[in-house]
């Protein structure tokens, strides 16, 4: 995956994270605002700047979870997907076992 990335024109890149620097944080929180169901987010240990920005974002959004994983890069799901498949299982499962009603009011998390 990473040497087709770096393979692609580095012009493609860098418009992409332009425009997601664009897009910024306040328009992540307006519109996590509108999500009326549980967020998971699984992401790698290696980030932990970017960690805040994520808690910062879900900090607003009242059922929301993060869940860190120690030794993985940018491409956790590539690097470890043992693990990482068990942490998406464990969300689905918890999510799967809370009624329908719960999931839009009071967090499962």
């Amino acid at each position: 995956m990473l040497q087709d990335m770096s393979a692609q024109d580095p012009a493609t890149g860098i418009a992409a994270l332009e425009a997601l620097h664009r897009w910024g944080p306040a328009r992540m929180e307006q519109a996590l605002s509108q999500v009326m169901v549980p967020l998971g987010v699984i992401q790698s240990s290696a980030f932990r700047n970017a960690s805040s920005l994520v808690e910062a974002s879900l900090g607003s959004h009242a059922s929301s979870r993060i869940v860190e994983l120690e030794g993985t890069g940018h491409f956790l799901m590539s690097e470890d997907p043992a693990r990482f498949n068990d942490a998406l299982r464990a969300m689905v499962s918890e999510l799967a076992s809370v009624r329908q009603g719960q999931i839009f009011g009071a967090s499962p998390w």
